[in-house]
């Protein structure tokens, strides 16, 4: 077993854990002819937020473009439990699902357990 050991992953807890939907407050279908447009811009920072004073946008980002891959099979819910907090979810949060995507060893997922 000694041989074995050096080559044992430890595989966190929050890796093997579900979200399930008893841990979900509520569900929102996304509605994908809403835009969310948030200024970018021109110039790139090394650290904290840009001057207040820069003035410069480049163009507009359309968060659809890049949290929304596939509009139909895609909602947002509300976690209500702590139990991924050491994932860096909590109580509150959204979180935008695509049921469309394979799940890969990993990843989160949400999961509906009978």
């Amino acid at each position: 077993m000694s041989e074995i050991a050096p080559f044992i992953i430890k595989i966190k807890p929050y890796l093997t854990q579900s979200i399930v939907l008893s841990e979900v407050m509520s569900i929102k279908l996304v509605v994908p002819s809403t835009h969310m447009l948030i200024p970018y811009a021109l110039e790139k920072i090394s650290a904290g937020f840009p001057s207040p004073a820069q003035d410069y946008v480049d163009k507009a980002l359309d968060m659809n473009e890049h949290l929304i891959k596939n509009a139909t099979s895609t909602f947002i819910v509300k976690v209500a439990s702590l139990s991924m907090l050491n994932a860096g979810i909590d109580i509150d949060d959204e979180l935008i699902v695509d049921r469309s995507l394979d799940a890969k060893h990993g990843d989160i997922v949400v999961a509906l357990i009978d």
